[in-house]
């Protein structure tokens, strides 16, 4: 390509181009007589030409060398990796394997989101194989990523405010690059955190005994 590129503008495509020699003006030679006067015969010497000007030379591969550097992208800086996305970390197959299905408590809030024609465990394990969930997962995770044009983690802090979360919690995972996993650092300490504290019906049940 470069080869092309150089016979276009009408420069040679050998291998090695050398610097041309630099010619001398022809000179005339005489020839004397026996009387010493100069012959009739003199004639210039054709073609003389100097020794060439000692030099370099500059060869094709120089000239390729230096246009692939001038034309070779600067350096990328490399992205922190955002770890996997939600849909998957998430999936049905991982849940299950969880062992949190088996948990009567959480079964029960989940049947409670489910229509009333649907709420029981079979058609529970069928709404979490469905396409929706998958894309509502892939929503969320879009929503944690920084904003293609400026950068911007609003959509970030906006899921932590809206799911009423302490982001402190995920700023180890932040610092890191990855939103992802912040925002799962920042549900676990929340789920930890209800799971310390008493709740109002504890409370209550513990002031009857008394």
């Amino acid at each position: 390509v470069l080869s092309n590129i150089l016979g276009n503008m009408g420069m040679p495509q050998q291998s090695t181009m050398t610097t041309p020699a630099a010619t001398t003006p022809a000179l005339p030679t005489t020839t004397t007589g026996g009387d010493g006067s100069a012959g009739d015969d003199a004639a210039p010497a054709e073609g003389a030409t100097a020794p060439a000007v000692a030099g370099g030379t500059l060869t094709l591969a120089d000239l390729q060398g230096a246009m692939a550097g001038l034309g070779a992208p600067a350096p990328v800086a490399q992205m922190p990796s955002m770890g996997p996305p939600l849909h998957e970390l998430a999936t049905p197959d991982a849940v299950m394997e969880s062992g949190l299905l088996d948990r009567p408590d959480v079964v029960e809030r989940l049947l409670e989101l489910l229509p009333e024609g649907q709420r029981n465990l079979h058609d529970l394990h069928d709404n979490m194989r469905s396409p929706q969930v998958s894309q509502a997962l892939r929503s969320l995770t879009s929503c944690l990523m920084p904003d293609s044009d400026d950068g911007s983690l609003e959509g970030y802090h906006s899921l932590i405010a809206n799911f009423q979360l302490d982001a402190r919690d995920g700023e180890a995972s932040m610092n890191a690059g990855n939103p992802v996993q912040a925002f799962l650092d920042c549900l676990l300490a929340d789920v930890q955190r209800k799971q310390q504290t008493p709740t109002n019906n504890d409370n209550a049940t513990n002031s009857d005994a008394d």
